[in-house]
C-alpha cells in the first residue's frame, strides 16, 4: 500500500485510484488481461 500511495501523491491521484491501476498493471503482467482499460 506504502508504494500505492507515494505513486499517488506524484501523480495528484488518490490513493484508491493508483491501486487499482497498480493492480491491473499486476494482472497483464502476468498475462491475466490481455489490455488495460
Amino acid at each position: 500500500m506504502r508504494v500505492a500511495q507515494e505513486i499517488a501523491s506524484l501523480l495528484g491521484e488518490t490513493t484508491a485510484e493508483t491501486k487499482l491501476i497498480l493492480t491491473k498493471l499486476k494482472k497483464v503482467v502476468e498475462g491475466e488481461e490481455g489490455e488495460i482499460r
